[in-house]
């Protein structure tokens, strides 16, 4: 598969090779696009979780949700396939992936729930057991993106942080 562009870390779609990815509260939906003026719906998945992001990288589907980050195969295209998860207590959650580690900002307060603001360094060069690798203290994450080996995190009132990513 090819993917089509990069979504940013609160994307709740993105588009790989012929098809597009949906997320719905608590569902991914698939949907065929190689005929772009008649999409047409592929397989619902029930996540089981409160959904929020989605990012693709090396053909895999990395969802945010309120409580961990779960992971799906995009092997077969048309029927993502679970591989695994990485929970964490219920926070806002958005992911960017680059190079075998996952950046997972986690928000406390309102509808996001916990009283902690963290970045979550992952390593999941083992996709099936994705392994914490150090946690950063944040003031209130909302977002963040990867480019090569620069990481930027919005972090709320303490403002645009950049971080060097080449030891994760």
């Amino acid at each position: 598969g090819q993917l089509v562009g990069v979504g940013g870390s609160l994307a709740r779609f993105n588009i790989f090779s012929n098809q597009m990815y949906a997320l719905n509260y608590s569902t991914l939906q698939v949907v065929d696009i190689s005929n772009g003026a008649v999409p047409v719906a592929g397989k619902k998945i029930e996540l089981s979780r409160v959904v929020e992001t989605l990012f693709i990288e090396s053909n895999n589907l990395f969802i945010g949700t309120q409580t961990g980050m779960l992971i799906y195969s995009l092997a077969d295209e048309t029927n993502p396939v679970f591989v695994s998860q990485y929970d964490h207590f219920q926070s806002c959650d958005p992911v960017v992936v680059s190079d075998g580690y996952a950046y997972i900002t986690m928000r406390a307060g309102n509808r996001c729930g916990s009283t902690a603001n963290l970045m979550d360094v992952v390593d999941i060069r083992t996709i099936t057991t994705p392994a914490l690798v150090k946690s950063y203290p944040m003031t209130e994450p909302y977002g963040l993106g990867i480019d090569t080996k620069t990481l930027f995190v919005c972090d709320g009132s303490a403002g645009l942080k950049i971080y060097d990513a080449t030891d994760p």
